[in-house]
């Protein structure tokens, strides 16, 4: 009879994707029922790693690890990949930290405690997911980590290839190049809902060169790309096609950069989990944004309505439950286009990023910005009934955005 709660499932889909379960499942759900019985004495979890996407890679165990920490969890952890590593190197740190065992062992024990609420105490999932509700990165040191061999190792080769001691700033474009080469399951999915959230890296070469010339290394990130950067500099890299790019780069740059320079994709929880500050340029979803960090400074993309032939007030994208809505479709329904930002506007918000990085205290204490936050804070409140994604607000916004946009967007 258990069985055949299966049936018609994910979970079943997942046995015919792979065979093997129809061996392990009977041996694991007889395991189970022992595992369930010592919880008093030994209480057991296991669970997946989202290892086919790096941002959920990363971040979400690196939360699950500040959770543990910060509240005492005391059960012992098994995980598993559910996929090929999207990030051989991220893989190593994070194997450091918890036990990863193989994929036919930890998967059918996952299917079994996901499906069945009687097992519910033996599940790792994080119920936070990539969100920092509890502001656990500001409260801990990083849990992820680079050795010092490593960064010695990242080091020479940057040495290599005549950059040595400068200062790094990264740069991370989304574009649609990459998740439309990303394979789940061996089968390729449709990411084309996600198309509204992409940027033309040539919008950011303005604020690229300004970097530059001021003497920082500038990297323009990515693992597979639309377009080249249309710059040539001593300063500047073109990391998706420099020959040192690798996984094990992915991570150092990342880790070593002064800051980095974002309009939100998978890359930038690099920056978040091992603390470097943040320029996140449109956050879309607005109601998602990271604000959990003094770490990072904040600009909103305006969204037009073609209804009211004019940008829609920050109470309105709540209003017409566009805060938290991922799908391209949903804001074409409601004949609502995303503004990007325009390249002398990535500009300005840099400036104020290396301002924000040297005084972080002057933002915060902004007036605008007080206002803002709190106003923000106030929609959160009144929208997000779950309390899905934010704890305390610690981030700040851009100056130049404030000044520039702080009346148009309010009540």
């Amino acid at each position: 009879m258990i069985f055949l709660k299966f049936k018609n499932s994910k979970e079943f889909e997942k046995i015919k994707t792979y065979p093997i379960l129809i061996i392990t499942l009977p041996v694991a759900l007889i395991i189970s029922f022992f595992i369930f019985v010592i919880r008093p004495f030994f209480h057991l979890k296991i669970g997946l790693l989202h290892s086919d996407r790096i941002g959920h890679f990363a971040l979400n165990t690196e939360l699950h690890l500040c959770e543990k920490t910060y509240f005492k969890k005391k059960s012992i952890e098994l995980f598993y990949y559910p996929t090929k590593l999207c990030n051989s190197q991220l893989g190593k740190l994070i194997e450091r930290k918890i036990i990863v065992v193989p994929k036919f062992i930890g998967r059918p024990f996952d299917l079994i405690f996901r499906k069945l609420d009687i097992f519910k105490a033996h599940r790792t999932r994080i119920d936070t997911g990539d969100y920092d509700v509890h502001n656990l990165i500001d409260k801990l040191p990083k849990q992820l980590t680079l050795s010092k061999e490593e960064i010695i190792k990242g080091k020479k080769i940057l040495e290599k290839f005549g950059f040595k001691n400068k200062k790094m700033v990264l740069f991370i474009v989304r574009d649609e190049a990459y998740l439309a080469n990303t394979k789940k399951s061996n089968i390729k999915r449709n990411f084309k809902y996600h198309n509204h959230r992409d940027d033309e890296v040539r919008n950011y070469e303005s604020a690229m060169i300004y970097l530059a010339k001021k003497g920082y290394l500038v990297c323009r990130m990515g693992k597979k790309v639309k377009n080249k950067i249309n710059i040539k500099h001593k300063n500047i890299i073109d990391y998706p096609f420099c020959k040192f790019k690798s996984d094990f780069m992915d991570v150092f740059l990342a880790h070593q950069c002064y800051f980095g320079v974002t309009n939100l994709t998978g890359y930038d929880a690099l920056f978040v989990i091992f603390r470097r500050p943040m320029l996140c340029l449109g956050s879309l979803p607005i109601g998602c944004m990271y604000t959990s960090s003094k770490n990072y400074l904040n600009t909103l993309y305006h969204h037009y309505s073609s209804s009211l032939k004019r940008n829609l007030k920050l109470k309105e994208i709540f209003e017409m439950g566009l805060a938290f809505s991922f799908r391209k479709n949903e804001f074409d329904k409601k004949k609502v286009k995303i503004i990007k930002f325009k390249s002398h506007e990535i500009k300005e918000y840099t400036k104020d990023m290396l301002q924000f990085v040297l005084s972080k205290s002057l933002f915060r204490q902004n007036n605008l910005n007080k206002k803002l936050n709190l106003y923000y804070k106030e929609l959160i409140n009144k929208y997000d009934q779950n309390r899905s994604y934010h704890g305390k607000i610690n981030s700040s916004f851009s100056i130049y955005f404030m000044k520039k946009n702080f009346k148009t967007i309010l009540k």
